[in-house]
């Protein structure tokens, strides 16, 4: 269910519900004559079946079956990746409301030292800083070079992130982003079109590209996919490697 679709049910519901106590309550302690006693009692418990049913109907954010199903398969795309846990410092690209469900136990368990988040959308921002546990800056990917120095880290990742970005600025999107990983660049992102508009009143949630494999490995990336291509729920990881790994 997409955040708006919930913030609609959940204003129904909770209207609904509302009015249900007070008019139960109004008639228990006004003993208004048109309503009996037992009559309050059945409404105020009507308005508790309600919110029960609410709470079946409207999942909270980041609960549905979808992301939970698609997501530990996205992420053992990654054990392709050789090194990888050598990683210490990590800028993450994009971060809303789902990604405090998914992102911060993959953190943890790759053990980052460091980990700075880059996302555009302010109401994002405050969230994340809510947080008080992760660096944030907020900024478009698009000049990340603005942000940060040359190899400032040594994984960065746009995970569901380039279709957001209009096709003809990504190649000079992604050079910044060589520029700043010091290892490895991690991408994930739909394989093929899958269409998006704005929802939340955030502009940066709609998809602009519609991107292919042919498109990251003529920048030097390797691939892995996961479903068909043009198909909902299909999926591309991506990866760049820079400078090799110590020897051990």
């Amino acid at each position: 269910m997409s955040r708006v679709a919930r913030n609609n049910y959940n204003i129904a519901f909770i209207s609904l519900s509302s009015i249900c106590v007070a008019l139960g309550l109004s008639t228990l302690f006004l003993h208004w004559p048109v309503v009996t006693g037992e009559a309050s009692v059945s409404i105020i418990l009507f308005a508790i079946f309600l919110m029960q049913i609410r709470s079946a109907v409207v999942p909270p954010p980041g609960s549905g079956k979808k992301v939970a199903d698609r997501h530990p398969e996205r992420l053992k795309t990654l054990e392709r990746i050789p090194g990888l846990s050598q990683c210490e410092s990590l800028l993450f690209v994009g971060f809303n409301d789902l990604s405090v469900r998914k992102w911060p136990p993959f953190f943890e368990q790759m053990g980052f030292r460091r980990v700075v988040i880059l996302e555009a959308w302010k109401q994002n921002v405050e969230m994340i800083r809510e947080m008080e546990k992760y660096e944030v800056i907020e900024g478009d990917v698009r000049q990340a070079d603005d942000y940060f120095q040359s190899e400032s880290f040594d994984l960065v990742m746009w995970w569901h992130g380039p279709e957001h970005v209009p096709f003809e600025q990504l190649g000079v999107t992604f050079d910044k982003l060589k520029k700043i990983a010091r290892r490895y660049i991690i991408v994930g992102c739909p394989w093929g079109r899958y269409g998006r508009r704005a929802f939340g009143g955030n502009s940066f949630e709609v998809h602009h590209s519609h991107l292919d494999t042919a498109f990251f490995e003529d920048m030097g990336f390797e691939t892995a996919t996961i479903g068909r291509r043009n198909k909902h729920g299909s999926h591309i990881t991506a990866w760049w490697t820079g400078q090799p790994l110590p020897s051990a």
